[in-house]
């Protein structure tokens, strides 16, 4: 076992956010405090209901079935204890895992789609990963001028190899995490296809260009195909593992 925490984890999320979990919510009137270091909740209030998002960690257990029992026997056995009435919905919760991996195997991954196609209780989400990947973004983290993450993430990243494993730890915590807003639209930019490989990524190197444009246009298909935030992160995960 290392020392990889959820607090990790929830530190970066803020520092995307512009300094809370929730955009614009102060973690103060966001927070619901659980009786488990291992699990964290915050919600997001809406016009008619909330929106709630668990976040839980898994380490690097291999019985990834008794991890899930043990955090399910607070987040769904035990919520009269930290919300009144019925409690969220799976339409209006998600709960976010972070499992630390030896490899990104064949049998990984089905453990990934099952838990995630799975939407009883709350819709899920895995963020996994592998120690290298996390030493490497925390490496190149270090690097950074002020060893923190901002909201224009997208932007900062510019010149980075997209394929290395800092950043593709990175992505795919852009990804995974629901409450994480992307600061782009495709529809809300002219050429957008030249602005994801020029001003986004930064990428010369031609065979960088041609992998960035296929990125783009998956991206584009999802959007056409109308496909939900789920689906449309797993493909692009897919196609970066490819």
């Amino acid at each position: 076992m290392n020392d990889i925490n959820l607090s990790s984890f929830l530190d970066w999320i803020r520092q995307i956010n512009g300094g809370n979990i929730v955009p614009e919510i102060p973690d103060e009137k966001s927070e619901i405090s659980l009786p488990s270091k291992n699990v964290a909740l915050y919600f997001q209030p809406l016009a008619k209901g909330a929106k709630y998002f668990f976040f839980a960690d898994l380490g690097d257990t291999q019985n990834i079935e008794e991890a899930i029992a043990d955090i399910e026997s607070i987040t769904i056995h035990k919520r009269s204890e930290w919300i009144a009435g019925e409690g969220p919905h799976p339409s209006d919760s998600y709960i976010i895992y972070f499992w630390e991996i030896p490899d990104f195997t064949e049998n990984v991954s089905k453990e990934i789609i099952k838990l995630e196609e799975n939407e009883f209780t709350y819709k899920k989400y895995v963020f996994y990963y592998t120690l290298s990947e996390y030493e490497a973004f925390c490496k190149w983290l270090g690097n950074k001028t002020d060893n923190k993450l901002n909201q224009n993430i997208l932007r900062t990243i510019k010149g980075e190899n997209i394929e290395s494993a800092a950043m593709s730890f990175l992505l795919r915590l852009l990804i995974k995490i629901p409450c994480i807003p992307l600061s782009f639209q495709a529809n809300e930019l002219p050429d957008y296809d030249e602005l994801v490989v020029q001003n986004i990524l930064g990428i010369q190197d031609n065979e960088q260009k041609n992998r960035a444009k296929d990125l783009n246009q998956l991206l584009l298909q999802c959007w056409d195909e109308n496909l939900s935030p789920e689906e449309i992160a797993n493909r692009i995960i897919d196609d970066f593992e490819e």
